[in-house]
């Protein structure tokens, strides 16, 4: 998508949490989506023994409209 070189444009600048401030810094990105994910794992630190087995939740984090598949490899 290609913006006309003349307009007005406005950005929403938050975080995800709603715990941001002025003494929180904060990263703006004007650019084309790069589709992309994250997986993070909850909790996030585990202490188990050899053997064991320890449940995990695990959360991907699509990003800029990535909607493929993930796959486990």
């Amino acid at each position: 998508m290609k913006l006309p070189a003349d307009g007005t444009y406005y950005a929403y600048l938050g975080d995800a949490q709603n715990q941001g401030g002025p003494d929180c810094a904060y990263r703006l990105r004007v650019s084309a989506p790069r589709p992309d994910f994250e997986l993070r794992v909850a909790p996030s630190t585990v202490i188990f023994r050899p053997g064991a087995s320890v449940p995990l939740a695990v959360y991907a984090l699509r990003k800029d409209g990535f909607a493929g598949e993930i796959a486990w490899n």
